[in-house]
């Protein structure tokens, strides 16, 4: 019942474990940020520290581990940014050679000599890149926290519109969104996996995840519903989508990569849709910048960007000045839609890639 009682916790602390409590719980204390240090009751009765209770506890600097602990769970220390370990107990527990994954290979760590395979294969180095957006207010000293989450709040909320109105655009031709959208969610099926497996995790150095498993299932049954629309919405298109499914997909993708904390690469995975949006937002501008001046200015063709292969030369006004007037003739509408999923393919392959890039 208390598991996962502490998620999110972001006030400054040390923690004290009475002497009277035996279990720390999986994921008790899973993301609580701002602990600082662990302290144990003298004559502790702890025995077990289960896995993953104190993971990405990214400001836990100090550890002794009491004497009384007899097992020491998976990850259970994993991504923590320790600076000292003491482990004083003269008969060493049981030690999961994952119990501290994630963690700086180079700290003090004052153990007996014969607890072996604490670290085999276990410390593969830090893994704080990932965007924290406290951070960014390290000027506001301890209101840090409080303005990261509402900062985070804005960006979350941002990050959802545009997805889904990039989705939205996008729908204009008969497979042209379906066919996209499974093809990013495929990639975000694939990033969601690394980040919950805690090896993996670790060897690309990446934020682990504790139950992003889940959401690979959920994605896969979404990435299933949307290949099987588009057996039917392929051109020629039999149903129709509309905005109702081409937003909830956009929001969809963009909700799925803040809980995985990939949202920095949603530009590169969903080019499609970011240059569907700009276009957009481009061409009503400068046609507006142009009424002004009594001309009929476009950047392109036709917006959103996908009805500009269509258009032929003769379908626009002769008095219409056009920045890009390309291409020159028009595409068939099936060859604009294959076109778009395999701009979308290898922008989704590059984004995979970073995994490694990076």
């Amino acid at each position: 019942s208390m598991q996962n009682i502490f998620f999110g916790t972001t006030a400054n602390a040390v923690l004290y474990i009475d002497k009277d409590v035996k279990t720390i719980p999986q994921r008790m204390f899973y993301n609580f940020t701002s602990l600082r240090a662990i302290v144990f009751a003298d004559n502790s009765s702890l025995k077990y520290i289960e896995k993953q209770s104190f993971v990405n506890c990214t400001s836990l600097e100090t550890v002794t581990i009491p004497e009384s602990v007899e097992r020491i769970g998976e990850g259970a220390f994993a991504y923590c940014r320790l600076s000292s370990m003491t482990y004083s107990n003269h008969r060493p527990p049981f030690i999961s050679v994952d119990a501290f994954i994630g963690v700086d290979p180079t700290i003090p760590v004052y153990i007996p000599c014969h607890t072996r395979g604490l670290y085999a294969n276990a410390s593969v180095g830090r893994a704080f890149h990932n965007l924290n957006y406290a951070d960014m207010f390290r000027f506001l000293g301890k209101h840090k926290s409080a303005a990261g989450w509402i900062f985070f709040v804005f960006v979350t909320t941002f990050i959802v519109m545009a997805v889904s109105n990039g989705s939205n655009l996008n729908d204009g031709m008969d497979g042209l969104c379906a066919g996209n959208a499974a093809i990013m969610c495929i990639a975000l099926g694939i990033l969601a996996y690394v980040s919950s497996h805690i090896h993996m995790a670790a060897y690309l150095n990446i934020m682990y995840i504790p139950g992003s498993e889940e959401l690979v299932i959920f994605i896969c049954a979404f990435v299933g519903a949307l290949i099987g629309f588009l057996w039917y919405n392929a051109y020629p298109a039999q149903v129709f989508m509309g905005d109702t499914g081409s937003l909830a997909i956009g929001g969809i993708i963009g909700v799925t990569a803040i809980i995985i904390h990939k949202e920095l690469l949603l530009p590169l995975l969903c080019f499609v849709f970011l240059m569907e949006s700009l276009s957009v937002i481009l061409q009503t501008n400068y046609a507006k910048m142009g009424n002004r001046r009594g001309k009929k200015w476009r950047v392109i063709k036709r917006a959103p960007l996908h009805d500009t292969f269509r258009v032929k030369p003769d379908q626009l006004p002769a008095d219409f000045k056009v920045l890009i007037n390309w291409p020159k003739g028009c595409w068939l509408e099936s060859k604009i839609t294959v076109r778009f999923w395999i701009v979308t393919i290898i922008m989704a392959a590059l984004a995979i890639v970073t995994l490694k890039i990076r």
